[in-house]
C-alpha cells in the first residue's frame, strides 16, 4: 500500500507499507505528495530548512554554485549582484571607482562628498587635497618633503632658497 505523503516530505520505495513519512532535509525538496525521493535544490537555491516543498532563488547580493545548498552565500564587500537566482561567484561584479558596497550588496553605493574609492572598495576614504607645510600630495597622501626642500605647491618640493636652522 502506497502511502502519500505531504508535501516537502517523502516515503522511500522500501518503506511503501510504513505509515510514516520522512521530511526532506535541508538543501532538498519534494514538490508532489507521493514523492519516493527528494530532489536536490538546483544551483542559485536553496533550502535552509528540512521539510520544504520548493526552494527560494538566492537574493540579490547572493548566489549559490551547487545543487542541494541550504544557503545562498553572500558577495564579498566591494562587490554586487543585481540578479536573483544568480549560480556563480562570477555574479558579483566588482563596485567601480567612488563606489562602495558592503556583503551581499544588491548595488553600490556612491561615496560621500569629499571621499573616494578605488574599483572594488567596501568603504570610501577622505580624500587629501592639501598637505601641511613641508609635505607635498603624491596620489592621495601627504608625503614628507626631503631635506633642504620646502613645499612650494600642493603636488610636489622644491629647493629652498633660504635655509635657516635657530638651533636653542
Amino acid at each position: 500500500m502506497i502511502f502519500f505523503t505531504e508535501l516537502g516530505k517523502y516515503q522511500p520505495t522500501s518503506d511503501y507499507s510504513g505509515t510514516s513519512c520522512t521530511s526532506c532535509s535541508s538543501g532538498h525538496y519534494a514538490a508532489s505528495t507521493g514523492s519516493s525521493s527528494c530532489t536536490s535544490c538546483p544551483a542559485g537555491t536553496s533550502a535552509a530548512n528540512s521539510g520544504v516543498f520548493l526552494c527560494p532563488s538566492c537574493l540579490s547580493g547572493k548566489y549559490s554554485a551547487s545543487s542541494g545548498s541550504s544557503g545562498c552565500t553572500s558577495c564579498f564587500g566591494g562587490t554586487y549582484s543585481s540578479a536573483t537566482g544568480a549560480s556563480s561567484a562570477s555574479a558579483c561584479q566588482n563596485c567601480a571607482a567612488n563606489y562602495y558596497s558592503g556583503s551581499a550588496a544588491s548595488a553600490c553605493t556612491a561615496c560621500p562628498s569629499g571621499q573616494s574609492s578605488s574599483a572594488g572598495s567596501s568603504s570610501c576614504e577622505a580624500v587629501v587635497t592639501s598637505c601641511d607645510a613641508g609635505q607635498y600630495l603624491s596620489t592621495s597622501s601627504c608625503v614628507p618633503c626631503a631635506v633642504g626642500m620646502l613645499q612650494a605647491v600642493v603636488l610636489a618640493c622644491t629647493v629652498s632658497d633660504s635655509l635657516s636652522l635657530n638651533l636653542a
